[in-house]
């Protein structure tokens, strides 16, 4: 009975951090809050992902300081009506600490169903 608590309380708290990182999506402020010198990812409307240095951003337009090269950069403006979605690229260590968590949480999911199909006089945790 426990595990199947852990478990549900670790689904819980997954659900819960993913949906109150997703508030006020689409709200060009959060856009304007973002420092100067942040690496972001701008999507556009004719499908283009750029990603950069932040350099400037007002309520027109948000501009980029993107790597052309290996020796080159360039400073690309892009209008407000043109980006669809402005993200800061995740670590990889978050990325995978998500991943333990929610493998975590399925395991124990898991166990915990096939323990409980287990008859109890089966069950031997020790001498």
């Amino acid at each position: 009975m426990s595990y199947r608590i852990i478990a549900t309380l670790l689904t819980v708290a997954l659900v819960c951090g993913s949906v109150q990182a997703r508030t006020d999506l689409g709200d060009w402020g959060n856009v304007m809050k973002l420092s100067v010198g942040s690496k972001i990812r701008v999507a556009t409307r004719k499908g283009e992902v750029l990603e950069g240095e932040l350099r400037q951003v007002d309520n027109a337009a948000v501009t980029l300081l993107v790597r052309i090269s290996q020796s080159s950069r360039q400073q690309i403006e892009i209008r407000r009506e043109d980006v669809t979605q402005v993200r800061r690229p995740s670590p990889a260590c978050c990325l995978r600490c998500w991943g333990a968590g929610i493998g975590l949480g399925v395991g124990i999911a898991i166990g915990a169903e096939s323990m409980r199909a287990v008859p109890a006089k089966i069950r031997v945790w020790g001498n």
